[in-house]
């Protein structure tokens, strides 16, 4: 798992992570191709905001 940066906590070697929301810490270890994850993630989590229930 790639350590989160103290900005937001994302990290910019990855772009896997780069639309991860900071407070969402539940990371799938077995992630799709970074691919297929960048285009889900534009349009899935492009809107998402953390919830303190996270």
């Amino acid at each position: 798992m790639v350590a989160l940066a103290a900005d937001h906590g994302v990290t910019e070697l990855d772009p896997f992570y780069r639309f991860m929301c900071w407070c969402c810490q539940a990371i799938p270890e077995d992630r799709p191709p970074i691919s297929i994850a960048l285009g889900q993630l534009e349009r899935q989590i492009r809107d998402f905001e953390c919830q303190p229930s996270h």
